[in-house]
């Protein structure tokens, strides 16, 4: 969250004037600070608007405030406020062309105006855009999860792009989905990062930033289950309200993958009671249920494979995993060191 400067000359309450050309006031301040410090750079961070009554410049020369300017402006200040009526009765002109040279932003603050005016100003400034960017979070979220309800995995991604007015892609092994359409080599940049993680079957979440884009991939699913990564690319680091809409997004995505898993899981469940009950013989031979000829192939065949072994949770993974990219359901008896699989 920032101030522009041009938000502080338009409080007409702080009567404050801009010496320097409007043009250069384009950095927008983050903090105030009053300082009568003639190095306080070691106390900036940069983005700062300066507060200063010169009482430490009384007696300077040209050079002084040539030098005052450019330790400010290394430290990447947004402005610098000079308050007058105390140990200056006005700006000097010396600080003035230095400010001008160096394309740092100069304020004339009237005695009129206490330096705390200004810095509440910039606070409550900055307050206000925190609270409006929790409302707007709030109403996103909620658009984000009504489309969610209509349009699926498509409709979060779309969402998401245009409330973050970034590129979002959706990366997984069946679907995919980006927004905007032009950007998708996103998809074949999100798996190429994807590739490099550690751990596939554990996924984590990926960051890539550079002074011009930040790629952020954020892995759905659960612990025991997951479907991909949702992506997020924009020109410099993400917002603390971006990354709460991308979580958001990533609860939706992983709510809306894990309804075929969980309604797999249940068919399985089942599959498996009638599977156990014709291996038990308790069904007979001429009143097989129908719902198992979904194991047969289109002639009524099927293949049987049965394992032996510790351990066999894994091959059973895979098997269903195989069994679900083919399309396939899973009929399956596990017990005593035994798995047996309907193919």
């Amino acid at each position: 969250m920032t101030v522009p400067i041009s938000w502080l000359l338009r409080q007409k309450h702080l009567s404050l004037a801009l010496l320097t050309d409007r043009a250069a006031a384009t950095h927008p301040v983050t903090f105030a600070q009053a300082t009568e410090l003639t190095d306080p750079t070691p106390w900036l961070s940069g983005g700062e608007l300066v507060l200063t009554t010169g009482l430490a410049l009384v007696g300077a020369d040209a050079t002084d405030y040539s030098e005052y300017i450019d330790r400010l402006a290394a430290a990447e200040v947004s402005a610098l406020g000079f308050g007058t009526g105390l140990s200056h009765e006005s700006v000097p002109a010396d600080l003035i062309a230095a400010a001008r040279g160096r394309g740092l932003p100069l304020l004339e603050v009237p005695f009129t105006t206490p330096f705390a005016a200004v810095t509440r100003a910039v606070m409550t400034r900055l307050s206000q855009q925190e609270y409006e960017s929790v409302l707007r979070a709030a109403e996103v979220q909620t658009r984000i999860t009504r489309v969610a309800l209509r349009g699926g995995v498509s409709a979060i991604v779309r969402e998401l792009a245009t409330a973050t007015k970034t590129s979002v892609a959706f990366v997984g092994d069946r679907i995919t989905a980006v927004h905007p359409a032009n950007q998708k080599s996103l998809i074949t940049e999100v798996r190429a990062v994807a590739a490099t993680t550690r751990d596939p079957n554990a996924p984590a979440s990926i960051s890539q930033s550079t002074p011009e884009r930040t790629l952020t991939l954020s892995p759905v699913g659960v612990t025991d289950s997951w479907h991909g990564y949702l992506a997020m690319a924009g020109a410099g680091p993400l917002s603390n309200i971006d990354r709460v809409l991308l979580g958001h997004a990533v609860s939706l995505l992983t709510l809306e993958l894990e309804k075929p898993v969980r309604l797999r899981a249940e068919r399985t469940r089942l599959n498996a009671m009638a599977f156990g009950l014709l291996l038990d013989g308790r069904i007979p031979e001429d009143g097989v249920p129908s719902y198992l000829d979904e194991a047969s192939d289109t002639h009524g065949n099927v293949r049987l494979v049965h394992v032996r072994g510790s351990g066999l949770g894994p091959v059973l993974r895979e098997l269903d995993n195989a069994l679900a990219r083919a399309g396939r359901p899973l009929f399956a008896q596990s017990e005593d060191g035994a798995l047996t699989v309907l193919l």
